[in-house]
Order: structure tokens, then C-alpha cells, then sequence
């Protein structure tokens, strides 16, 4: 009997079932299924958060992030109180923030923030962009309207709860507070100095964790985005030639009745 050995399970490659067939001239080939294979979910390892809020620009969390690996360094773009920001580390857990000097935030410039939309954006690398437009960047403008005018958040909030107490459905409730968006995107030749692009991407509101790539096999910008089916949060899709011009997304991930009510699709992600 050989020893017990551990793999790396990735796939069913290494895992035939057995199987037996014949060939077009009628030779059988048989396949014996292995024995003794146990699958096993490998347990998880917590370790320290790798990155916190310890800078006073940055208020209380740090959110939605893009991490590139470049030249052996991993170059982190994440949300702060103050916009987007950036970080670098080595080996992935430690992380220093530089002191860039590019964006200002309560008069002074000694932060490490790089650009300051509404939602901080999902960063990614062009290959095949000129140099003043090799990184690219899209994020979200939101606003709560109401009766044909935007109002403050908290006070959407605070609205929404007594309407809701009076109005019998959604739509009803849509027709009177409502949120208004649009996609906006951004050009950078080295992922820290971005020139906002003037006019939107497109026009709706797609929440956060928009994720953007460029395929460079298809040719194209390519763009999944937070959507919803009803009350919940939804994936959808859209593709582009020109990434200063994009169709509205298409939905291709909704949670339907095989979820629970409460489900929804969050956080998308690209690898």
C-alpha cells in the first residue's frame, strides 16, 4: 500500500472516475476509478488585518480595492474618507503609504491620496493605450433625488423610512425618492496623476465594486457592473471598443427563486 500523499486539488484532471468505451474499429478500453481518494476542504488561516484606518485622512474604514502586481511590488488603489488612495508592499501584508503630495484633504496635501470621486474606483492597466492613458479608472456619482432635486444622504434616509410607511409599494416609493448615477472614468500614465475624463461613461446608477479590464485577446474595454433585479443587488455586463463610450450593461446574474429572499450578488470581482 502506498502512503497517503496530499494534493492540490484545482480541478477533476488529477481525479479520473473510470470509464469504459470502444473505439470507432471496436477495441474496449477500460479505466479503472481510483480507490482511497478523500476530498477535503483545506482549512483557512486567519491572520492580522493587513490593512487598517491609522491615518486621520483616511476616517474610519478603508474599502473597495484593486491590487496590481507589477515589477515585483503590489501597487494597492483603495477608498478612504478622502477618495481613492494608494499603497505598495512587497510580499502582500506589510503596506507603507507614501506621502504623495497630489490631493488636498482639510488643507493639506501630506497624504497619500490620488483622486477623489464619490466612490473610490476600480483601477486597472491598459497594454494597449498610449503612455498618458496606460492606467485607467471608473467610479460612481450618486445622488438621492427627490421631488426633481438632490438632497443630502441622511436626509434620504431619514425620508425613505417614513415613506415607506406610507407608500404601498416600491414604485410608489421609487416615484417620489429615488437615486440618480452615472459612471465616470479616469486616465493616468502611472496610476498615481489621473485626469478625470469630462463627460460619463454611461449614464446609471451601478452602486459599487464596478470592475473593469481590458481583454487584450477580444480587443475590448470590458465592464462588470453592480445592477439590481428588483430590490436586490444584481451582476451585469458590457463591453466597448472605446473606453470613453460604453452601452448600457446587460444583466446576467440575478438572484431568482432558487435563492433565499434575503440573497443577493455583491462584491464582483476580476482575477
Amino acid at each position: 500500500m502506498s502512503e497517503r500523499t496530499k494534493e492540490l486539488f484545482l480541478d477533476w484532471f488529477s481525479i479520473w472516475p473510470g470509464a469504459t468505451g470502444y473505439d470507432p474499429d471496436g477495441t474496449a478500453f477500460i479505466s479503472e476509478a481510483p480507490s482511497g481518494v478523500e476530498l477535503a476542504v483545506q482549512s483557512p488561516t486567519i491572520t492580522e488585518p493587513v490593512m487598517v484606518s491609522d491615518k486621520p485622512w483616511e476616517g474610519d474604514l478603508v474599502s473597495s480595492s484593486t491590487v496590481l502586481l507589477e515589477d515585483g511590488k503590489y501597487r494597492l488603489w483603495y477608498g478612504a474618507a478622502c477618495g481613492t488612495c494608494y499603497a505598495e508592499s512587497v510580499d502582500g501584508f506589510s503596506w507603507e503609504k507614501p506621502i504623495l503630495n497630489l490631493q488636498e484633504h482639510d488643507g493639506s496635501t501630506a497624504n497619500n491620496a490620488v483622486y477623489n470621486p464619490n466612490v473610490a474606483g476600480n483601477v486597472f492597466r491598459d497594454p494597449d493605450a498610449p503612455d498618458s492613458e496606460r492606467y485607467k479608472l471608473v467610479d460612481l456619482e450618486a445622488s438621492w433625488v427627490h421631488e426633481g432635486k438632490d438632497i443630502p444622504e441622511q436626509e434620504a434616509l431619514r425620508l425613505r423610512e417614513e415613506l415607506m410607511k406610507v407608500t404601498a409599494t416600491q414604485e410608489e416609493l421609487a416615484a417620489k425618492l429615488s437615486i440618480r448615477g452615472a459612471v465616470h472614468g479616469a486616465v493616468s500614465p502611472d496610476g498615481l496623476r489621473w485626469e478625470a475624463i469630462k463627460e460619463p461613461l454611461f449614464v446609471k446608477f451601478c452602486d459599487t465594486q464596478n470592475v473593469v479590464f481590458y481583454d487584450p485577446e477580444r480587443k475590448k474595454y470590458i465592464g462588470y457592473w453592480r445592477d439590481s433585479a428588483g430590490r436586490r443587488r444584481s451582476i451585469a455586463r458590457s463591453e466597448t471598443d472605446d473606453f470613453r463610450r460604453w452601452p448600457q450593461p446587460d444583466l446576467i446574474l440575478a438572484p431568482d427563486s432558487q435563492d433565499a429572499p434575503t440573497d443577493d450578488y455583491y462584491t464582483n470581482c476580476y482575477s
